[in-house]
């Protein structure tokens, strides 16, 4: 009998299981879906598709597994996650394995069909959306890409226009009706704080009831003259949910609906006019006048609108201003020969990973793309929209000036670096691919946390250098970073984990990823001869190895060694005793009284069961101790401590049983639906 790698030793077992799961999924698909969709046209379909798929991406993000499922159809990436865990966790995984990627594959033909019907969809052009021709496809679905890109902006820069001007004036309109009514009355201030105050009221509301809308509506002295009746009760209350969760839904700002407000809106109206989907806006526009009015002498004061465009040109002009204040600094200290080369390179690296960081510090930076000098029409609109939906000029015109800083100094910085050194390259030692990272955290053990980290790093690259345009290093440079916090991360983790895994099984890991690190360095020397090749060796394959290294070392030096046991005279110290409120933290322990009350096993708080099925406290401990959401404590000293919390004595251990094990595998589904690690 010898010993193979523990990949090797587990693999057929996995792809296996990869083909079972694999199977399950096309079958469930067939039945599921294709099934449903035969004979539907495509927005039908599309429907169809888009909800099983909203549905499916639920389950998954609840899952503990996601690196499964988004792995699934790589098997050698699946056996080196599984077996890292079957052999240091020393736990079977099989059943979620297949779970996790039956999802994961569902998940993609879903997608793939999803994405292969948008396609077939009849395109669109802005000429047919002012004709008021109605494309189910572009109004429902954002990824809906079936029209040129000229035509898209120009359908939402009328969109944008006809909306904001309808809101413009219909609030301008009732704000001088109400500086009218505030010179027919005693106490107008009193007035305008009560107006406020209803206002806020409206805001504030958190309710399911169209009723009430109306109510607090009714309240409001520019629905004097206005019929409710006239705003529909679903409709009102769709909207108003959309508008409490700052979500403003283009798709139903379609020709026919927009033109018929912005026809009535050309007669001149003088009370409200618009529908279900602006009014709240409308309102939203009249409470932040209120709110400028600190006194009564301001009341009657004119009601301006901001120009947009002027605006826009001040940022640009700031912006530009600081940026040629920065650059001359630079230049000044380049062209200065009192400055050595190296101090030269190193101010450059400084002043270009300063901007690095600032640049990432900035939330909004889906604008990047408009920067360019053939998008000025594209990024007046967004200005334009942005302020005016936030009402907030100054944080969008903030932003926006960050933006044009940091991406006109990352480029003046390259230059500057290229015209005096020759070289492309700031960032002198960047290490190996990302990859590189990314293939070694998957040969130890991972958790939920941990992936998603790693992930989201890596999709954010991909994401970000494409659409972004600042020089690609500093994309490079951001992925790096992450994934070394979550490479140390993993390290740490990994440390804990073999401290406290099965010998024999330890060592099987630690020889197979000793082994494939070198063999991997192996096969890259065999072709560092080859003129179009260059071997490096990888920083943090070399940091792996070394760790895996040391703790052969150290198994192989005390495997003989009997364990030394350090007696204390426990007299001498002061005991302390484990307790529920110490054991774990705060958001665990919530979560361990809410199993035993949702499974049963408490009324209150307090323990509802016989004496015969005490077992079940046992059940529900090892699942909480599997899942790291109690720590790794005796099993019956965690016994008796829960037993302690909810009342119900335990004075022996509790055996395995069939009531220990029926309740250890409810609560181990409890804690897969319910516990974000």
């Amino acid at each position: 009998m010898f010993n193979r790698p523990i990949d090797n030793s587990i693999r057929s077992e996995v792809v296996g299981s990869l083909k079972a799961a694999t199977k399950k999924a096309e079958k469930y698909y067939n039945e599921n879906i294709t099934s449903k969709i035969e004979g539907l046209d495509i927005f039908e379909s599309l429907k169809i598709i888009d909800q099983e798929f909203k549905l499916v991406k639920r389950k998954i993000k609840k899952s503990k597994y996601p690196f499964y499922t988004e792995n699934c159809t790589s098997a050698d990436w699946l056996v080196s996650q599984f077996a890292s865990r079957a052999y240091l966790l020393n736990i079977d995984e099989t059943k979620d394995l297949k779970k996790a990627v039956f999802l994961g594959i569902y998940r993609n033909k879903l997608r793939a069909q999803r994405n292969e019907l948008l396609a077939e969809s009849p395109a669109y052009t802005y000429e047919k959306f002012v004709n008021g021709e109605i494309n189910s496809f572009f109004h429902h679905y954002p990824q809906y890409r079936n029209l040129s890109e000229e035509d898209f902006y120009k359908i939402i820069k009328w969109q944008s226009e006809k909306v904001i001007a309808i809101i413009s004036y219909e609030s301008s309109m009732l704000i001088e009706k109400i500086q009218q009514h505030c010179l027919e009355i005693d106490d107008p201030f009193f007035f305008i704080m009560m107006q406020k105050t209803i206002i806020k009221n409206l805001m504030d509301y958190t309710g399911n009831d169209p009723n009430d809308l109306k109510i607090l509506l009714s309240q409001l002295y520019i629905f004097e003259d206005f019929n409710l009746e006239e705003f529909e009760n679903d409709a009102l209350l769709e909207n108003y949910r959309s508008f409490a969760n700052n979500e403003f839904h283009w798709n139903k700002a379609d020709y026919n609906s927009i033109k018929n407000l912005s026809d009535v809106m050309q007669g001149g109206p003088k009370k409200v006019f618009t529908n279900e989907f602006l009014v709240f806006h409308t309102i939203e526009k009249i409470g932040f006048w209120l709110g400028t009015l600190v006194n009564e002498s301001r009341i009657q004061q004119p009601y301006i609108l901001p120009d947009y465009e002027k605006e826009l040109e001040k940022v640009q002009r700031e912006a530009a201003q600081e940026i040629e204040n920065l650059a001359d600094a630079m230049y000044n200290y380049i062209n200065d020969e009192e400055n050595s080369e190296k101090e030269v390179k190193n101010y450059l690296l400084k002043l270009y990973d300063a901007n690095r960081i600032r640049y990432n510090k900035i939330k909004e930076k889906d604008i990047l793309h408009m920067l360019a000098d053939d998008r000025q029409h594209v990024l007046i609109n967004y200005f334009t929209t942005n302020a005016f939906f936030r009402n907030n000029i100054g944080e969008t015109a903030e932003n926006l000036k960050e933006l044009i800083i940091v991406r006109e100094l990352a480029w003046e910085i390259l230059v500057a670096h290229n015209n005096f050194f020759d070289n492309k390259n700031i960032f002198i030692t960047l290490d190996n691919d990302f990859s590189d990272i990314n293939m070694l955290i998957n040969k130890m053990v991972l958790n939920k946390k941990l992936y998603k980290a790693g992930k989201k790093a890596q999709m954010d690259f991909f994401s970000n250098y494409d659409k972004y345009s600042v020089p690609i290093d500093y994309h490079f440079q951001n992925v790096h970073e992450e994934l070394k916090k979550v490479f140390t991360i993993a390290l740490n983790k990994l440390q804990k984990i073999l401290d406290n895994a099965e010998p024999s099984k330890k060592v099987l890991y630690l020889q197979s990823r000793i082994k494939e690190i070198k063999q991997r360095e192996l096969l890259f020397k065999q072709y560092q001869d080859e003129s179009d090749f260059k071997y490096a060796v990888d920083k943090y394959s070399v940091l792996f190895k070394e760790f895996l290294t040391i703790e052969a070392d150290f198994l192989r030096e005390t495997f003989n060694a009997p364990p030394e046991v350090l007696e204390v005279k426990q007299k001498h110290l002061l005991e302390i005793k484990p307790e529920f409120g110490t054991i774990t933290n705060k958001r665990n322990q919530k979560f361990i009284m809410q199993l035993l009350e949702d499974l049963g096993l408490t009324i209150d708080g307090k323990a509802n069961i016989s004496e015969r099925k005490k077992g079940a406290v046992r059940g529900i401990v090892e699942a909480l101790k599997q899942n790291k959401i109690l720590p790794d404590k005796s099993l019956e000293i965690l016994c008796k401590i829960i037993g302690d919390k909810i009342g119900l004595p335990i004075n022996s251990k509790l055996d395995v049983s069939n009531i220990s094990e029926q309740y250890k595998k409810e609560a181990e589904k409890y804690i897969s639906e319910n516990y974000n690690s």
